[in-house]
């Protein structure tokens, strides 16, 4: 009776510490998926620095030259929003999103239920998940998915360590008892989550979205464009003397901070909200395959001590 009760206690906290982590993986601290991060570098690919090519670029006035670099920024700078919005997301995909991605820079190792789809243990994690073990992932990967297989074998080995120190070899396990390799199947939803900045409904909403006011024309970013004086000769050997002229020079403050607004335009988009929906679909399943396993080794276990 005594070692019932230590294999029917051993069960049953194997199984709160697979909940309680489980849990814990599928809890999204606050602003996790915000992609509007403050702390991203700008991303243009020109040079925002204004040469002077010509003569022609000087002005008699500071707010002539300060116009005429407006015209340049918006040209060679504010036109390519959309291509920063695209980057900016490609970052966020990149920085927050492929820890869920269970194809994402992974080694493949040997099937460790066998490479006979007609076993036993197969056909088990068949069943109990309903759909096929597949996308066996390298221990040394930093998904959440191989961290959090990684814990629940670790807590499968303290089970059968208790069961086999206390029963022996009366209570029979499988020989893949203590593995899980469990990977979501949503191929779709990854491929929408890899795919957003290339997807050209967030790029042109969030885009639409930052212009519709006049806070966010180019017009807003002038004051950000500095303007130099330069002394200027008015005639053949200066003998008409002298006077001052205006040329505009570097802009990258006013690139920088376009990129700080494009930033907050895709922090408070859709985007985030439909990123965290997404996710949810992926341990959602993926937290149901892991309880389908674990259930079902806890209950052969259940069944033979009975």
């Amino acid at each position: 009776m005594e070692q019932k009760e230590t294999v029917l206690s051993a069960v049953e906290q194997a199984k709160e510490k697979m909940n309680a982590l489980l849990e814990d993986v599928s809890r999204f601290e606050s602003h996790q998926f915000d992609a509007g991060n403050k702390d991203l570098q700008y991303f243009f690919g020109v040079d925002v620095i204004a040469a002077l090519e010509s003569r022609e670029d000087e002005h008699s006035t500071a707010s002539g030259a300060r116009k005429a670099g407006l015209t340049y920024f918006t040209n060679k700078v504010y036109s390519q929003r959309k291509e920063a919005v695209k980057d900016m997301i490609a970052t966020y995909v990149d920085r927050t999103l492929k820890r869920y991605d269970w194809t994402y820079e992974v080694e493949c190792v040997a099937d460790p239920f066998g490479q006979d789809e007609e076993t036993e243990a197969y056909q088990e994690v068949v069943r109990e998940t309903k759909f096929p073990v597949r996308n066996y992932l390298s221990l040394e990967s930093d998904g959440i998915y191989q961290q959090c297989n990684e814990q629940i074998r670790q807590i499968l080995q303290e089970l059968q360590d208790t069961i086999v120190a206390t029963c022996g070899d009366t209570i029979q396990l499988d020989s893949q008892f203590t593995q899980c390799f469990v990977v979501p199947s949503l191929q779709d939803v990854l491929d929408n989550l890899n795919d957003l900045d290339t997807n050209a409904y967030w790029v042109n909403t969030i885009v639409q979205d930052f212009e519709k006011g006049y806070y966010h024309k180019p017009e807003r970013y002038i004051d950000y464009i500095e303007v130099h004086d330069m002394i200027r000769d008015k005639g053949f050997l200066s003998l008409l003397g002298f006077d001052t002229c205006y040329i505009y020079g570097d802009m990258g403050d006013a690139a920088q901070e376009l990129s700080r607004d494009l930033a907050g335009a895709v922090e408070l988009s859709d985007l985030n909200l439909y990123v965290k929906e997404q996710v949810q679909l992926l341990m959602k399943e993926y937290v149901t395959a892991v309880k389908a396993l674990v259930d079902a080794k806890c209950q052969s276990i259940v069944e033979q001590i009975a």
